[in-house]
């Protein structure tokens, strides 16, 4: 409908794109008709979108379910053009979102990850993968799930569940809440909630950090997952620094790494702080951030929406399951949304 209708930004497409010679043949199919046959969607309907979304500003929020099925990383990149196609960049109001990284909010992951201590971390492993491995014992022999729910939200239940009764199989889950993995875990450490711990938030779709203030202390024999973890290392006999450094001592170094010149303290008593003064506009001045410093649009994503991507299969033992979905986590835990608790 962009291109049928010349919504497209033609200058943007020559000066400033790549591949759009690939990418326009393969529009031609794309009717709303056809639209229409494959999603249910009425023609119509299609059709105003397209004009509403091409005739701009508009925002293309991508959103966080989209991608989670086997061609979802495809079918975000083809979804991902329209911004370039429609010239829905480098103004405001327009550009588009997945979700707002840390480093936007200056937050230094690499810190909180532990990213500098010895040693190689196993290769990550995709949800759609991990029945694979948890049905194979020569891949898997452990398993360490926190915030998480596999056997409730994963792909393959039925197989899962079974592989998760493997006798050969030591799982240890940590939650708040009983789940159906807890249910299914060989130990179950039970965690403390938000708000039982202090914490820094970084907005999914907002440029703003946030204090989580400590309301109460955690309950019964509830502990934060950090602290968990800090025990966890010292029962192991790991004596890096980094593994057993208190929380506060964490946050300090964080906040004071984002060079925003705010303390804890400060940041709990305003609550939420924006990062930048003035609203950022996304792509200013038409700067990608690829090598040919172009948006590129890759074809291949319009071509392969049936085709699985590419998998690492570097086998290992044990399996670490995040909250996130990382895999494996961080050294310390992960910097999702809770910069320390997730």
């Amino acid at each position: 409908m962009i291109a049928r209708d010349d919504l497209l930004d033609h200058e943007l497409l020559r000066d400033h794109a790549i591949g759009w010679g690939e990418v326009e043949p393969l529009l031609e199919p794309c009717t709303p008709g056809w639209g229409e046959r494959v999603t249910g969607v009425p023609a119509e309907a299609i059709e105003q979108a397209a004009h509403w979304y091409g005739s701009g500003p508009s925002l293309l929020w991508i959103g966080q379910g989209f991608q989670r099925q086997p061609r979802g990383g495809n079918a975000v990149r083809a979804v991902a053009q329209l911004a370039a196609l429609s010239g829905n960049v480098d103004r405001p109001g327009a550009g588009f979102v997945y979700l707002n990284g840390a480093g936007n909010r200056m937050l230094d992951e690499d810190y909180v990850a532990g990213t500098h201590l010895p040693g190689s971390p196993p290769d990550p492993i995709s949800h759609m993968d991990l029945v694979d491995w948890l049905e194979d014992p020569q891949r898997s022999r452990a398993l360490l799930c926190w915030n998480i729910n596999i056997a409730a939200s994963n792909p393959e239940q039925a197989r899962l569940r079974r592989a998760l009764t493997r006798a050969d199989l030591f799982t240890v889950a940590i939650d708040l809440f009983a789940t159906d993995t807890t249910e299914l875990a060989d130990v179950v450490l039970p965690a403390a909630s938000f708000l039982e711990c202090d914490d820094l938030v970084a907005s999914y779709f907002h440029l703003t950090l946030s204090a989580q203030v400590k309301a109460a202390e955690p309950l019964g024999q509830s502990l934060p997952n950090t602290e968990i973890f800090r025990r966890l290392a010292t029962a192991i006999g790991f004596s890096d620094d980094e593994l057993h450094e208190p929380d506060e001592q964490i946050i300090a170094e964080v906040l004071r790494r984002t060079g925003l010149g705010i303390d804890f303290a400060s940041l709990a008593q305003q609550g939420t702080v924006w990062i930048h003064r003035e609203p950022r506009v996304q792509f200013a001045d038409h700067l990608f951030p690829t090598p040919a410093g172009r948006s590129s649009l890759p074809a291949t994503a319009l071509k392969l929406t049936g085709i699985r991507g590419f998998r690492n299969r570097t086998p290992t033992r044990a399996l670490l399951m995040g909250g996130c979905g990382c895999s494996p986590p961080p050294r310390r835990g992960c910097s999702t949304t809770a910069l320390l608790t997730s």
